[in-house]
């Protein structure tokens, strides 16, 4: 079993979502941890460990997730967008700490911000908190230290999307506003 402990916040304007990972099954897991992400400077790959993917749904359901993205609908990726991880062992805890910028907005790694007006404001009513992983009992499953980020692996196994499970927690919200695109913004997320 994998347990999750999140105590959500507002502080210095942005969300946070302090969070606590334990392994209690007997085998390890793989936790995503960062995104990478092409540093406009240097042009070369950095870890973005800050990374949220945040969708809104109809009903105002926000759901917040260190996962993998859905992709976009209107083109075709040249591979696969895979996050950086890192290996907790049985019995092992991580205790990390992500943040939202305010006002909230729909994120993904896949899609940068848009103008205001492209935006419409939704009430939320709950929200979603997950943090991805994989089993490392997974057939073809690879993990090696990134190139240019050596305290995160990279990873990679046949079919990532449909491997990956989640941990996860709800909690009832009000009086918290999110930002939904206009856009083609692709909101099919499975948590399960």
């Amino acid at each position: 079993m994998i347990r999750l402990a999140c105590k959500p916040g507002k502080a210095d304007g942005k969300l946070i979502f302090a969070y606590q990972l334990t392994n209690d099954s007997s085998e390890a897991i793989y936790v995503i941890e960062a995104m990478p992400e092409l540093d406009k400077t240097s042009r070369k790959l950095k870890p973005n460990q800050d990374f949220l993917v945040t969708i809104c749904g109809e009903d105002g359901m926000a759901i917040v997730a260190r996962t993998i993205p859905p992709p976009p609908v209107e083109r075709a990726l040249a591979g696969p967008f895979l996050p950086l991880v890192t290996r907790l062992a049985p019995g092992g805890t991580l205790q990390r700490r992500v943040a939202a910028i305010l006002p909230w907005a729909e994120s993904s790694p896949y899609f940068p911000d848009l103008p205001l007006r492209q935006y419409a404001p939704v009430a939320v009513t709950a929200t979603n908190f997950a943090v991805g992983f994989w089993p490392a009992s997974i057939p073809g499953l690879a993990a090696a230290p990134a190139t240019y980020a050596p305290e995160f692996l990279q990873f990679s196994c046949p079919d990532p999307a449909a491997a990956l499970q989640h941990a996860r927690l709800r909690f009832p919200t009000s009086g918290l506003e999110i930002l939904r695109r206009l856009d083609d913004f692709p909101r099919s997320i499975n948590l399960g």
